[in-house]
């Protein structure tokens, strides 16, 4: 879903996708915090939010025990 020109929230049901292994959203203009139940995607070996415009604190990652590379950078946290 990287640059797409996406709009609005990461929606929360993204953590209820046991089966992903990627996660890519980078270079759209997703707003608001990162949903705190993406650390329940602990299959996902890749997340890439960078350049949006995310706030709220960093989330909460120590769930994600496959995650090898992510990037949130370029947001406002």
């Amino acid at each position: 879903m990287h640059d797409n020109h996406l709009t609005g929230s990461i929606p929360s049901t993204l953590g209820l996708v046991k089966s992903l292994q990627a996660v890519r959203f980078e270079g759209n203009s997703l707003t608001g915090p990162v949903p705190s139940n993406l650390n329940n995607l602990t299959n996902v070996t890749t997340l890439i939010l960078s350049n949006n415009k995310l706030t709220g604190p960093v989330p909460n990652l120590t769930g994600m025990a496959s995650l090898k590379y992510l990037d949130l950078s370029n947001n406002s946290f």
